[in-house]
């Protein structure tokens, strides 16, 4: 029988009757490597990885495939999250196709401690093949992430945040026949997704916010030239620092937010692009 692509070979040893959860608090540096694709781990859907980086930027995060962790605190932080995992005794010695795995080497100097897989929500002893489950909500994710990661990850973050808009029923041009009108637009997505209960309008506001450019503004702005039966490649949201209700056309596009510089637009169909100069800018179809 062929195992799924992301299921990985491990040693098995018969487990005792309660392992206990994997002890890290001695080590002091964590070697940390990406056995498959570092940008699906990071940037999931390839729609977006193929909309928002170049060719080269897609090459430079495939080449990052092993960093090492030296701060403490980081370390520390990996080591509390391991503690409050439970042995999961139904996965001891299973393949499993759960995501991206992450193998993380631990020292405590030059001494290796423990060799663990870091795979959906488990944290696996490497050599005993033994699962361990974190409590939901209790693993962050951002203390495996290469400091280079940072910025792109952040500019995938400011085109879902766009896209969560754009699925709001109000811009949906499959839902409507007329979108907002622009001196409302932000009013009327929130008070859809108020009626719809099941996201909170601080959670909501938070989509109007690109996540690096600082705190207490509204970073998008709507095309108003844009309607549902608008070509589909014509821009219908894009970064401005224009503020709540925001409107207008390309004069209001900022490059400020993003390192490298630059700013997402989000079209008619839903795709979003990251926008690198004013050459590009102004080739996008705004009406």
């Amino acid at each position: 029988v062929a195992l799924l692509p992301a299921c990985r070979k491990r040693s098995v040893e018969p487990p005792p009757a309660q392992p206990s959860p994997p002890d890290l608090s001695d080590c002091t540096r964590l070697e940390v490597r990406y056995p498959w694709s570092t940008a699906n781990y990071f940037l999931p859907g390839t729609d977006m990885q193929r909309s928002i980086l170049s060719p080269e930027e897609k090459e430079y995060i495939q080449s990052i495939e092993f960093f090492t962790v030296k701060d403490p605190e980081r370390i520390k932080a990996f080591a509390h999250d391991a503690s409050l995992t439970s042995y999961d005794p139904r996965m001891h010695g299973r393949a499993v196709d759960a995501g991206e795995p992450v193998d993380v080497d631990c020292y405590r100097d030059d001494k290796l401690v423990m060799r663990v897989e870091v795979l959906g929500p488990w944290i696996i002893d490497r050599d005993q093949g033994h699962f361990f489950k974190y409590p939901e909500g209790k693993r962050d994710v951002k203390i495996l992430e290469p400091p280079e990661m940072q910025p792109f990850k952040l500019r995938y973050e400011c085109g879902s945040n766009m896209q969560a808009i754009y699925t709001s029923r109000p811009l949906d041009p499959a839902e409507v026949n007329s979108y907002p009108e622009p001196t409302e637009w932000c009013d009327v997505v929130l008070q859809n997704r108020r009626n719809r209960s099941y996201v909170s309008d601080e959670e909501m506001r938070g989509y109007f916010k690109c996540p690096t450019a600082g705190e207490g503004k509204w970073h998008y702005a709507l095309n108003p030239n844009c309607e549902p039966n608008s070509p589909p490649n014509t821009v219908l949201l894009f970064e401005a620092n224009a503020g709540w209700n925001a409107h207008g056309g390309p004069e209001l596009f900022t490059f400020e937010h993003h390192e490298p510089e630059g700013g997402c637009v989000l079209q008619n169909d839903g795709t979003v692009k990251f926008i690198r100069t004013r050459e590009e800018l102004q080739q996008l179809r705004w009406k």
